[in-house]
């Protein structure tokens, strides 16, 4: 065989060879950046379930603090409002606190009674009523007081 054939022979090898190669470094270049979309993807969404997890923390640690707020303030009332009868540790001071302000009252100071209607109170029912009775004022009857 000639020179200039195998010269030719080796040229024609060396672009398959080059050509292959280059196919290989595609495919794999390909597969990478497949393989970084997808970890691209991943990544996104670890980010959004930690910005979820951030806001769901932030929300919770919100609400803790208004009701921590809300107890803060029935107990400033309660002590304020039933001050002559023990306050936040009278009959009406701790319902006030434990469930809030009731939706009605009925009141008969000649008979010595008031009534505390509620709507509904979450975990004990609906239309929920307690009975204070005497002075002072001392429940009589209603649900049992539940901690909060």
């Amino acid at each position: 065989m000639a020179a200039g054939a195998r010269d030719q022979i080796d040229l024609e090898a060396s672009q398959v060879e080059l050509n292959l190669n280059l196919k290989r470094t595609r495919d794999e270049d390909l597969r990478s950046r497949e393989e970084l979309e997808v970890a691209r993807a991943g990544l996104q969404e670890l980010e959004r379930l930690r910005a979820d997890r951030l806001k769901d923390r932030q929300r919770l640690e919100q609400e803790t603090r208004n009701r921590e707020l809300e107890i803060e303030r029935r107990v400033r009332y309660a002590e304020e409002r039933f001050k002559d009868e023990g306050g936040k540790e009278s009959d009406r001071g701790s319902v006030y606190i434990a469930y809030g302000p009731p939706a009605e009252v009925e009141s008969n100071p000649e008979a010595k009674f008031e009534i505390w209607r509620y709507r509904e109170i979450p975990g004990v029912g609906r239309s929920v009523e307690f009975r204070f009775e005497g002075r002072p004022l001392k429940k009589v009857s209603g649900p049992k007081a539940k901690d909060k």
